[in-house]
């Protein structure tokens, strides 16, 4: 079944969706308890745009394996469908299996804010940080936080704290262009460029 599974995600590499959709169709017809292969064909359909079939296949991954890793996956995959208060009970089932899980609390903080929580928002941005301090995605999640709750002091410092580490990776970017890397530009661009323009008015 490793040997299946791994001509699969050669296939899901080389962007062959549909040979990796055979291939792990074989492999769940023969040995249908096998969550990795269910949460790979749920990467497949999601990046196919199929997401009722990738919200099953992922639930059946939590159903057969109900681990971090799978609520994780499942998790990130419901944020970003927008079903942002799903993904904020899976990240907070991974951060109680596993609290050391820094991506966890960034993603949780994101829901957060998202939902208009904005007081859970900075707790998990700020822990966020705690596992990496160079962490520019929840230091823009922090300044947009902050922002909704009218804090423009500490907006200021975490969107400037975020601007100066692009800039030191040598991105000579300006405007919203500085930021085309981030999670927030990639994933929640309409929301973030909504809130860079207010940033930068700051």
């Amino acid at each position: 079944m490793d040997a299946l599974y791994s001509l699969a995600c050669a296939n899901f590499d080389l962007s062959d969706y549909t040979g990796t959709i055979e291939v792990l169709n074989d492999l769940l017809s023969k040995e249908p308890y096998y969550p990795k292969g269910y949460t790979l064909r749920g990467l497949v359909f999601e990046n196919l745009e199929n997401y009722k079939q990738a919200l099953k296949d992922y639930t059946v991954a939590v159903l057969m394996d109900p681990s971090a890793d799978t609520y994780y996956n499942r998790g990130v995959f419901l944020l970003s469908i927008n079903y942002y208060k799903k993904a904020k009970n899976d990240f907070s089932t991974v951060l109680r299996l596993n609290e050391n899980n820094g991506f966890a609390y960034f993603y949780r903080g994101t829901t957060h804010l998202l939902l208009g929580k904005y007081k859970n928002a900075v707790s998990d941005f700020e822990t966020a940080l705690k596992f990496d301090s160079l962490d520019f995605d929840a230091m823009l999640g922090l300044a947009m936080t902050y922002y909704k709750l009218k804090d423009l002091p500490n907006t200021k410092l975490y969107y400037n704290k975020a601007k100066d580490i692009l800039q030191r990776n040598g991105n000579t970017a300006s405007g919203i262009t500085l930021f085309e890397n981030t999670y927030w530009h990639k994933n929640q661009f309409y929301f973030f460029n909504e809130n860079v323009k207010e940033l930068e008015e700051l």
